[in-house]
Order: structure tokens, then C-alpha cells, then sequence
């Protein structure tokens, strides 16, 4: 078998005699977009376009470059290009859906994963994609059904685990997300965020020692993240155990010192165990780096007149 670099020198020989040969051009295209030397591949496409300019495939591939190269609208123009001439053209459905939800809109890129499906109903990334973005748009009942086909087809992947416990969070089924979630745990031990979202179900279904256990783990696997920090103090300050909040939101604070929230419940905590001093300061930073945080304001308030 040839290597890619080998493939592109025999492309090279066939276009030096016939630079009209379109599939030589498409191939040519191909194989340098794989080896990233991205002029040569952009020359290709667009050579063969001029030859006929209904392929499909050389406007999917100079999308993918542009894509490559963050000109998402170019990438997307490219691709649009592409469905119109093949409006069954799977790939390109897919990339313009993935470039819609990586840019936050949410209901288009529902739009092309749901025409995708249409084509090809077990299309596994369109349905994990389809049902992370009915998750963001709290479309969370129509989420469920792509995302337990995920599951079915392929229970290994712990996206679709985590994705479809989501989903049963969202519409108040707390047993069915902590069922799913752990789920993805057996899959995928080493995630930290998959134990915090557990945690905070298990603090939910009054799992306090469950949830504490949860949040141990989480930290242990990301320690130098902050959220994993303020998420475990939070849930033992809001469950009443304040001063043991305290030791983890001082740790949130130490690795985050320029998140606002972590200083304002490490305030709260502080001014709950009559800190007075260390809570002003906390409160204080927090509004340095929060101007408009009411709450902060209200406190350091209160704490002026002490």
C-alpha cells in the first residue's frame, strides 16, 4: 500500500500530462488536505471546479479546509455549495451542523443533524450531536429518544451515557440521571465532571455521604480545577455544614484567585462563621472582579457598619 506522500507524487506525474484528468485533481486534493499542505489541495479543488463546477465533493473538501484554517464562513458558504448540488450529501449536512453548534446556534444545527438522520437514521454522531444541542436548548424530552438510540447502538461510549443523563436531570428525573451517569462512570472512570454531576444528583435524592464520596473523586482527578473545589463547597455550605465549606472553597479561591464567584462564597461562608475581617476581604475581591455584583455590595455593606 502506497503512503500518502507517495500517493500525492503519483497525482503530481498524472497532472504533469493531463492537468485536466478531474479525479487526478480530486485525489490530489484529497491527499494534500491529509497532509495539511493546504495551497496545493485548494489549487486542486478549484481546478477541477472549473472544469465542472458541479463537484460536490471539491466544495466539501475546500470547505474542510477553511474549516481547518478557522474561516468557519467561508467553510460554511463552501459547504452550502455542496448540499445544493447534492442535497444528500451526508458530510457536508454533518460539518455544517458541527460548525452551527461550535458557534452556539443551537436550533440550526439541530436543523441539519435532524436532516442528516433523515438520510441516515443511525448516523451515531448526528444523534449524540442532535441530542448535546436539544440538551442546550433545554429541549431536554426531545433529547432523550437520539440519545437512548445512541446507547442501544453503541453502549460504549460514555458521551451518549452522560448526554442522556442530562436529559433525565432536565425533565426531573433525578434516579434515571444518577442510573445513566454511573453508567458512564463504568465506562469512563478518569472524568472528573462525571462524578460532580453525580454529586450534585446524589446531594439531590438526599445521598449526602454517596455525594461527598463523588465529590472526593472528582477532585482527586482534577485537583487543580477550582470548579470541582467550589461545586463540593457549595453543596456542604447549602446542606448546612458551612465550616466544613470552608477548607474547600479556600482551595477553589487559591487555584481561581481571579473568579469572582469563588471569592463571594468564600465570603458567605466566612461572614456565616463571623470571619468579619476575611469575609470584607473576599467580599472586596469579589467585587473588584465583579463590579456589578449586587450581593457582594450588600455584604460589604453590612460588614462596614460592624
Amino acid at each position: 500500500m502506497l503512503t500518502l506522500e507517495e500517493e500525492r507524487e503519483n497525482y503530481l506525474v498524472v497532472l504533469s500530462k493531463n492537468p485536466k484528468d478531474v479525479w487526478t485533481l480530486l485525489r490530489l486534493g484529497y491527499v494534500s488536505t491529509r497532509l495539511k499542505i493546504y495551497e496545493e489541495a485548494k489549487h486542486a479543488y478549484e481546478t477541477a471546479l472549473k472544469l465542472d463546477d458541479n463537484l460536490y465533493f471539491a466544495y466539501y473538501g475546500l470547505g474542510y479546509i477553511a474549516w481547518q484554517q478557522q474561516q468557519l464562513d467561508l467553510a460554511k458558504n463552501y459547504w452550502q455549495k455542496a448540499i445544493k448540488i447534492n442535497p444528500y450529501y451526508l458530510q457536508a449536512l454533518f460539518r455544517l451542523g458541527v460548525v452551527e453548534a461550535d458557534s452556539g446556534n443551537w436550533t440550526e444545527a439541530v436543523n441539519y443533524f435532524q436532516k442528516v438522520l433523515a438520510i441516515e437514521g443511525a448516523h451515531i454522531k448526528a444523534l449524540l450531536w442532535l441530542g448535546k444541542c436539544l440538551n442546550l436548548l433545554g429541549r431536554y424530552e426531545e433529547a432523550i429518544a437520539p440519545l437512548t438510540r445512541v446507547t442501544a447502538l453503541k453502549p460504549e461510549i460514555e458521551f451518549g451515557w452522560y448526554q442522556l443523563a442530562l436529559a433525565y436531570a432536565g425533565i426531573g428525573e433525578i434516579r434515571e440521571a444518577v442510573a445513566k451517569v454511573k453508567e458512564a462512570i463504568r465506562l469512563n472512570p478518569r472524568l472528573p465532571h462525571l462524578y460532580d454531576k453525580l454529586a450534585k444528583w446524589l446531594w439531590q435524592l438526599g445521598y449526602g455521604q454517596q455525594a461527598e464520596t463523588a465529590h472526593r473523586q472528582a477532585v482527586e482527578l482534577a485537583p487543580n480545577l477550582g470548579i470541582y473545589w467550589r461545586n463540593w463547597g457549595l453543596a456542604l455550605w447549602r446542606t448546612g455544614r458551612w465550616q466544613e465549606a470552608e477548607e474547600p472553597l479556600r482551595k477553589a479561591v487559591e487555584l481561581e484567585k481571579d473568579n469572582g464567584i469563588n471569592w463571594y462564597y468564600l465570603g458567605r461562608v466566612l461572614y456565616k462563621g463571623k470571619k468579619n475581617a476575611e469575609a470584607k476581604t473576599a467580599f472586596a475581591k469579589a467585587l473588584e472582579l465583579m463590579p456589578f455584583h449586587q450581593a457582594s455590595k450588600r455584604y460589604l455593606n453590612l460588614l462596614s457598619k460592624t
